[in-house]
């Protein structure tokens, strides 16, 4: 089965191409979703039905494979929407291609300074994509553990890249209304 899928891409791979195009950022992105797919197709071509044609089976396994990484760029710039406009400020005036991998260098240093636990936890949640479940399993916690320690760590990276949070109900608004008069 795997000669009959490597041959089904050798003959049909600018299908497969032109379906990654249509996800893909650019000719980079879709060589390397190509290439994964294709990995991916030639390790799994032993569950396929031999007599089954692999060309839907390969393009659902490209389009899985795109959509992965548009569901990592799309988390990547909702990070970056979450800590604000001073994550842009810390990075240098690069071009745009040049400027995703700073900033992804940029929050993976400020992660990496986080304590042990909410490190591990932003990893596994975030970038490894696991469960609540499957995250407190691997690091040996409570499920209430995972989801304390992920909401310390991404408030001490909002407040890393924008400075510390005014909550309703602050104590500095509060003095205030003391000081005024008012309860």
């Amino acid at each position: 089965m795997r000669d009959k899928v490597a041959h089904w891409i050798r003959a049909n791979g600018h299908r497969l191409a032109a379906a990654a195009r249509t996800l893909a950022r650019d000719q980079d992105e879709v060589e390397d979703i190509l290439q994964d797919a294709y990995l991916i197709a030639i390790r799994r071509a032993h569950e396929l039905d031999p007599d089954a044609d692999p060309g839907p089976w390969l393009y659902r396994v490209v389009r899985n494979v795109a959509l992965s990484k548009v569901r990592k760029r799309a988390r990547r710039k909702g990070l970056m929407r979450l800590w604000g406009p001073r994550a842009e400020d810390q990075v240098t005036q690069q071009t745009p291609g040049d400027r995703d991998s700073s900033d992804e260098a940029a929050i993976m240093r400020a992660v990496m300074r986080l304590p042990e636990l909410q490190r591990d936890v932003v990893l596994k949640r975030i970038v490894e994509e696991r469960s609540t479940r499957e995250t407190a399993v691997a690091l040996g916690c409570t499920e209430g553990t995972v989801k304390t320690s992920l909401f310390r760590a991404m408030r001490k990276l909002r407040e890393g890249f924008r400075g510390p949070e005014k909550e309703d109900g602050d104590e500095d608004q509060k003095e205030g209304s003391r000081r005024h008069g008012s309860a």
